[in-house]
């Protein structure tokens, strides 16, 4: 078995209840109209514990004393579906391509979850897939020669394993770090053809494919290509519209590598040059976004990093008199949180706070995004006109180091200089 699943077993038996049973399904096949499916992407739980990237499989564990027996469930042999689809392997074939221990057909697993749950007391499924794991339940019970008990307690996989995936590995970091590498050459691809371009959507095409080209499977997100007024929209997605040549383009946008996300947010000039008052604006983000990170380091409250942000922000759009003889408040004009954890999914669901509530402190191998931004939409009427439409998000992923943070997403350039350099070519 790879020694990376080995180790991610081992630290989830030692978080279960004795005598327990883990049930977790793995994606499906979603059909997006007649015979057409929309493209498949494994449960991020599932690949986590298995890195086994196939439709209609499950994974379970015994655990009972020291001992834990996980077991992978594949699709069982179908020579018609897989003259359509491709030939399945055989349990032996994926358990010599260390996916598991021990792998066996998906009809077994009613009869094997049978005889497993003769004698357990606890188990752990994701909640959300309550429908799924109810139905699997049901067979089990309908089917088996001798009706086992139900459980008495129930507990969500989800919540331990979102703990578990908090803290990447070497390995995992790396992976995060070539995808940030692929969006960082897509990022100053759409920047470096702007000029050619009219409409977000091709913007947005040219992300997509230069990611492609490079090897991604996945975008991590549906990208956000918003040009002038539409940047103060946080998820637009339309990503329809002409492109506001005398506005600034906000792109945020990013790939998945071997399962891995990146998330990175770059704002720039359609012109290519920033007039006066988006340098302001966009230097105010950017020195946020600095002093930012200039203060991740282990013992960091992750909530500190949003009251870094307000200081920061705050500061700059003070000395602009920005918002002198006006009725606004700086959450006028940034209105969101400035980080989120990052891994397999673009918004990892690990936890901010810990079981008292209290703010999660930053440690070493943990991986967030930096993402202040400010918002200045023409609906803010008392505005000073020269500055509406004028919306700036940077964003960045960054790892948790023994002394600080490293920046994987530092091949993206985002200075200025930097910037027009790239759109003059």
């Amino acid at each position: 078995m790879l020694a990376s699943i080995e180790k991610r077993i081992h630290h989830l038996t030692t978080m279960l209840d004795d005598q327990a049973v883990v049930v977790l399904p793995g994606a499906s096949h979603i059909y997006r109209n007649m015979d057409v499916d929309f493209p498949f992407r494994q449960f991020s739980d599932f690949a986590y514990l298995t890195e086994w990237h196939y439709p209609d499989a499950w994974w379970i564990l015994r655990k009972k004393g020291d001992q834990a027996e996980a077991v992978l469930c594949c699709q069982d042999a179908d020579p018609v579906t897989e003259r359509w689809e491709g030939r399945r392997l055989t349990p032996e074939a994926i358990v010599d391509l260390g996916h598991a221990e021990t792998v066996i057909y998906q009809s077994e697993l009613i009869n094997t979850l049978s005889q497993w749950l003769q004698d357990t007391n606890t188990l752990y499924y994701p909640f959300e897939r309550q429908v799924t794991i109810d139905v699997l339940l049901k067979s089990v019970l309908d089917h088996s020669k001798r009706r086992p008990s139900k459980p008495h307690i129930y507990k969500d996989l989800s919540q331990i394993l979102g703990r578990m995936r908090l803290i990447k590995s070497d390995e995992e970091i790396a992976l995060m770090q070539h995808a940030c590498q692929i969006s960082s050459q897509a990022h100053v691809a759409l920047m470096a053809q702007t000029a050619s371009k009219d409409y977000e959507y091709q913007l947005s095409s040219i992300f997509r494919d230069t990611c492609y080209q490079l090897g991604a499977e996945h975008l991590a997100y549906e990208s956000i290509v918003a040009s002038g007024e539409n940047a103060s929209i946080l998820h637009y997605r339309t990503c329809r519209d002409p492109i506001d040549t005398k506005g600034l383009i906000l792109v945020d946008a990013g790939c998945e590598w071997q399962g891995y996300a990146s998330d990175i947010t770059r704002t720039f000039p359609a012109s290519g040059k920033f007039s006066p008052q988006q340098r302001d604006i966009y230097t105010v983000v950017l020195n946020t976004q600095q002093a930012i990170i200039d203060a991740i380091k282990p013992g960091l409250a992750f909530n500190e990093l949003h009251q870094i942000a307000i200081k920061a922000m705050s500061d700059g759009v003070s000395d602009l008199g920005l918002l002198s003889s006006t009725p606004y408040g700086l959450n006028d004009l940034f209105f969101h949180g400035v980080s989120h954890w990052l891994g397999r999914d673009v918004h990892d669901p690990c936890p901010y706070v810990n079981d008292e509530k209290v703010s999660m402190i930053l440690k070493p191998g943990m991986v967030l995004t930096v993402e202040p931004g400010l918002y200045l939409s023409n609906e803010l009427k008392a505005l000073d006109p020269l500055y509406h439409s004028i919306s700036v998000r940077i964003e960045d992923d960054v790892v948790v180091t023994d002394a600080g943070c490293d920046v994987l997403s530092q091949d993206c350039p985002k200075t200025i200089d930097a910037i027009e350099d790239i759109m003059s070519i």
